[in-house]
């Protein structure tokens, strides 16, 4: 059976990760309160999952789909800051995410590692990266979005 926490630390995990490399950019973690009447360039994590497999007793397939929500103030004067916005996260989606026990809870501790999400290729579409141009006319916002799969085997013997 999987930790009942196991959801929480791969989101503290993957929250974490794209926190320490946003290069600046503000990154609003789904779920936190924003300030929505200034519009400003910023970027947006979120998380689909964890699906969950079980295909024997102890053996455990998760999957998660991350997802970052770009979102670019057009510039007349920068016509490249959405895709150099777009790179600084594409680059920070790794091969790999390590998931600690993220947490101040008794059943957390940050230096121990619950196990690796591994970003799946066999799509043949690793990050993908779609542009929306903008989706309001008229508030010069345009968004983009990154995604990426990623699966973690689990034995829990």
């Amino acid at each position: 059976m999987l930790d009942q926490n196991l959801s929480r630390w791969i989101f503290a995990s993957i929250s974490k990760h794209f926190d320490d490399n946003r290069n600046g950019i503000p990154l609003f973690i789904e779920g936190q309160t924003r300030n929505q009447e200034t519009p400003t360039d910023s970027a947006e994590l979120r998380m689909n999952g964890p699906y969950v497999n079980n295909p024997s007793h102890s053996l455990y397939f998760v999957i998660v789909d991350v997802n970052i929500l770009i979102k670019c103030i057009n510039d007349d004067s920068d016509a490249h800051k959405q895709w150099r916005m777009i790179g600084i996260f594409l680059e920070a989606f790794p091969p790999n995410f390590q998931i600690f026990k993220y947490g101040d809870g008794p059943e957390d501790n940050p230096n121990e590692m619950v196990g690796c999400l591994i970003l799946q290729r066999d799509r043949g579409d690793e990050i993908i990266v779609n542009n929306f141009g903008e989706i309001n006319p008229g508030t010069k916002i345009t968004e983009s979005t990154i995604n990426g799969v990623y699966r973690m085997q689990m034995d829990t013997n």
